[in-house]
């Protein structure tokens, strides 16, 4: 089983290669973050989604895009443990993010490379749309969202 480092390096690894991809870029790649816990990632178009542990260590949903650099996105509170999130289109063409809150955090072993969702209570699900900059609350609760 690999290290949290050894995982931790692939996917800022991961995350410059395919922000290189995403970009058109030739081989050469050039790092986009620096994580230090595994995290779950989507890529939708030029756009990738992750989560970030921040100072405090907390975890932030991150969001970047070809000519954007990345950034925390804006209104979105933090979690103890890193989002489920998915990026994706919405019907009628801005990008979106997908994600749970839940009232009570499933547990967060830094160790392990996955979060047990199945173990989270009283969650709900949301939509970001990244074109609007806006929040809204989804009918159905779950985890594990998708586009």
């Amino acid at each position: 089983m690999p290290s949290i480092r050894a995982v931790a390096a692939g996917l800022a690894v991961a995350l410059a290669v395919v922000a290189a991809l995403a970009a058109g870029a030739p081989a050469s790649a050039q790092q986009l973050a620096r994580i230090d816990r595994p995290t779950p990632m989507s890529a939708y178009g030029s756009g990738l989604l992750w989560s970030q542990r921040d100072a405090g260590g907390a975890f932030r949903l991150m969001y970047a895009e070809e000519g954007r650099a990345p950034a925390p996105l804006p209104g979105i509170a933090p979690r103890s443990v890193p989002f489920d999130a998915d990026l994706g289109p919405a019907g009628d063409g801005p990008f979106l993010a997908v994600y749970s809150r839940c009232a009570t955090e499933p547990p967060y072993d830094p160790q392990q490379p996955f979060v047990d969702w199945r173990r989270a209570r009283g969650c709900r699900l949301y939509e970001y749309d990244l074109t609007r900059g806006r929040e809204r609350s989804l009918e159905p609760d779950g985890v594990l969202p998708a586009v």
